[in-house]
């Protein structure tokens, strides 16, 4: 059996980015998510910054763009019109951001920097599609667009933000009622008031070339 050795250097998972069928990703979690970094910084504890690696299918190539230094931390990739973007938080520096990385994905360039203040925390804080854009959705049930545009408005306590598509944002909800009967249903809302526009039974999913399927 033949079989490909790629040097990681300890990161032995990773998964494919959705939107893109050639390019898989894979972090190191050093300190958890962003939130739980955030905390950490703020108790006063040292925390190591994570790893951000993109594998090329099927040749197996191993990229990292940028190297995270003392105080930074990066989220998931997302694939956007055919381009890879990525986020990196700089606690010491109080600054969001967002990468575009080269077609080969060998390097990578700020494409925009937003102020830190500019978010009440980093709790659910990432990338999201389409167009892109740098969503919140945090424990307040509120949906925020942080950038390019500020939108914001309540969402259910079981909603989650799936994507967007053109004038409609689409979130997941689950249910349960009394019975412990389990249900899941999507949530059309019209951007960027937030107004409920349609109800679908079923549950949302993403294909890995980015293709949305609901499942009833």
């Amino acid at each position: 059996m033949e079989y490909k050795v790629i040097n990681t250097k300890g990161i032995i998972y990773i998964e494919p980015i959705p939107g893109s069928n050639e390019w898989y990703w894979g972090t190191d979690y050093a300190w958890g998510d962003l939130y739980e970094v955030e905390d950490s910084i703020a108790e006063g504890y040292e925390t190591k910054p994570n790893r951000l690696i993109f594998v090329k299918y099927p040749e197996g190539e191993l990229c990292e763009p940028v190297k995270a230094s003392k105080g930074q931390y990066f989220d998931r990739p997302i694939c956007s019109d055919g381009k890879i973007y990525f986020l990196m938080v700089d606690f010491l520096k109080k600054e969001i951001w967002i990468y575009k990385a080269s077609e080969d994905l060998c390097d990578a360039q700020k494409c925009a920097i937003i102020d830190l203040s500019e978010v009440k925390n980093c709790y659910n804080l990432h990338l999201a599609n389409y167009p892109l854009m740098l969503i919140r959705q945090g424990k307040e049930n509120v949906f925020e667009e942080i950038w390019p545009n500020r939108t914001s408005f309540s969402i259910g306590e079981r909603e989650a933000f799936s994507h967007r598509d053109g004038e409609k944002l689409y979130f997941s909800c689950w249910n349960e009622d009394e019975e412990d009967n389990y249900s899941e249903e999507v949530i059309v809302r019209a951007y960027p008031e937030g107004r409920v526009v349609e109800r679908l039974d079923g549950s949302l999913i993403e294909l890995p070339n980015g293709e949305k399927w609901v499942l009833k």
